[in-house]
């Protein structure tokens, strides 16, 4: 028998086409990650490099992160210190980004590569083994762009912002799960730790976001039914199961999932139909787009050229997308459409040839290449879209226009747009009149970036060097933070009007000052707590000045701790 040399495989292989090799062979973990690498790094040179976190939308959003950072970092302990629906990962890597930098917005940055670094170390190896070279590459590439990505998930590629980071890294996690799940290994590359994996991304979610964490259950759940690659290993993935149920009825978790369940039944769960015709409409084009994949998916079944778990699958990732989507605070985009794409390319790459070796026999005819280059747009164009991104960031943020940019307080590290780059501040005060009516706004913020961080730099000024328990009467208070003093226990790290009601006193027993701004950023949300809570206040902080800002409200002498 004639045994070829591994050098003479290697010579064999440089004889195929490069086209042939990057859209139908075998992807190597090392050479995936290695191109991985060098987009990520780029990505994140370009939102390091200008020195400072550019914020044009939002900020309050981002300030929301560093202040139960800050509060982790005082020794309060989330659902019991302080409240919030959200799990705790995402404070507690900001809180482990102030060690490394200090107390700047620039330790966000930090614990947003950590995510990176996490998510990454599963999605290389599981693309590589489901996927040729370049739908792997695309599929990484993508994953790191969405982890970094400086722009809330479905706005305007340059509405830069850190608002809502859980979602992206949230999309980023699930998309590697569902990858895991519903598409299989190719041949020969079976992998002995998807179960290890899968159990890690599902505990990554859950303390996270608990959407998400409930799509990743769902989806393992579909998968252990549908998937025969799944069925075969059955007691191992009901040991992950097991396992899962159990850290989430740990006695730690207990506040956690305590909590969920107050907010869940207070009206933080979107099931208003209105609501869902809406997010369905605004996304028509996309869910089209879907609709055509699953469509072309479901007639290669019928033509007996993929198993009909392929389709059901597909059927169950668009599910799993569009409940998600539903339940966030976004209006388009569903990262998960993807995934059904890859089961699209591989669908039609069965018919390559059983071999890559040079001959007649193993060459790809023109119209496959021709059909796997147009399957691959959808990702590449995505990828392309989200590399925009932060090309637009890095300019704007070392732009030659003057910015604002607080030189005092831990707000150092942090740059928005002058306010003459913006909304003019009349149309903006009479945005928020007409928010305060029964009208909606025209305006989505407003008040604009340059007037909300102008108004914490002027709070700072009038409270400092008397550390106090501060607490805004917006929909954050990030004055502790801001200040470096410690937070008071018991408040909402958001308050929105759909929060569950609380006693006055579980949320001001433990505040010194009360600030209520003159221009908030949501004004509903101030409107709804000065109504719930005027006489309390009026009882209890009866000492009361004003600010260009601020109507500011101590607590009497009497009471003071």
């Amino acid at each position: 028998m004639n045994v070829r040399s591994p050098a003479d495989v290697v010579v064999e292989l440089r004889r195929v086409p490069l086209a042939e090799r990057l859209l139908l062979g075998q992807s190597a973990s090392a050479a995936v990650a290695i191109a991985c690498a060098a987009i990520a790094a780029v990505a994140a040179w370009l939102l390091w490099s200008p020195g400072h976190l550019y914020s044009r939308e939002m900020t309050w959003d981002l300030l929301f992160n560093l202040e139960g950072a800050w509060q982790i970092e005082q020794g309060q302990i989330p659902h019991v210190d302080f409240h919030e629906p959200l799990g705790m990962l995402g404070f507690t890597l900001t809180s482990f980004g102030f060690h490394v930098v200090g107390f700047t917005p620039r330790a966000f940055l930090v614990g947003e590569m950590a995510v990176l670094v996490a998510i990454l170390a599963t999605a290389i190896p599981v693309a590589a083994r489901r996927l040729a070279p370049a739908p792997a590459v695309l599929f990484t590439a993508y994953v790191a762009l969405l982890i970094l990505q400086p722009a809330n998930i479905g706005d305007a590629p340059n509405a830069y912002s850190f608002a809502m980071s859980y979602n992206r890294w949230g999309w980023a996690a699930l998309s590697t799960l569902c990858l895991l799940l519903f598409v299989d290994p190719r041949r020969g590359r079976d992998s002995q730790w998807d179960e290890v994996v899968t159990a890690l991304l599902c505990v990554f979610l859950f303390y996270l976001k608990i959407t998400f964490a409930a799509a990743a259950v769902g989806a393992l759940a579909v998968a252990m039914v549908l998937m025969r690659r799944l069925r075969r290993h059955w007691g191992s993935w009901l040991v992950v199961v097991g396992g899962l149920a159990l850290i989430a009825a740990a006695p730690v978790n207990r506040a956690y999932i305590r909590e969920i369940w107050i907010y869940a039944n207070s009206g933080y769960a979107r099931i208003d139909l209105a609501y869902l015709v809406n997010i369905f409409i605004a996304n028509r084009a996309e869910y089209t787009l879907q609709g055509a994949v699953l469509g072309i998916l479901f007639w290669l079944w019928q033509a007996g050229r993929v198993r009909l778990e392929v389709v059901v699958a597909s059927f169950v990732v668009t599910a799993i997308g569009l409940f998600v989507l539903t339940q966030n605070a976004q209006f388009a985009d569903i990262p998960l459409g993807i995934i059904i794409c890859l089961m699209l390319y591989n669908a039609l790459a069965i018919t390559r040839p059983t071999s890559l070796t040079p001959g007649p026999h193993a060459s790809m005819p023109s119209g496959l290449r021709t059909l796997l280059i147009v399957v691959l747009l959808w990702p590449a164009l995505t990828v392309f879209g989200s590399a925009k991104v932060f090309a637009g960031y890095y300019h704007a943020a070392t732009g030659s226009e003057v910015m604002l940019a607080p030189s005092t307080t831990n707000l150092r590290g942090l740059a928005v747009p002058p306010l003459d780059h913006e909304v003019p501040i009349d149309l903006a005060r009479m945005g928020y009149s007409i928010l305060s009516s029964t009208r909606p706004s025209p305006l989505r913020d407003p008040l604009t970036q340059a007037e909300y961080v102008e108004s914490l730099v002027e709070a700072a000024s009038l409270l400092a060097g008397h550390p106090q328990k501060v607490l805004v009467i917006d929909q954050v208070n990030p004055m502790p933070y801001v200040l470096g003093y410690p937070p008071p226990r018991g408040s909402l790290l958001w308050m929105g009007p759909d929060a569950p009601p609380r006693v006055a006193g579980a949320i001001f027993d433990d505040v010194d000052v009360v600030l209520v701004p003159k221009y908030s950023t949501y004004a509903p949300t101030t409107a709804l707590m000065l109504r719930t809570y005027y006489d309390y206040l009026q009882r209890h902080f009866p000492d009361r000045t004003e600010s260009a800002r601020w109507t500011i409200l101590r607590r009497a002498a009497a009471a003071s701790r």
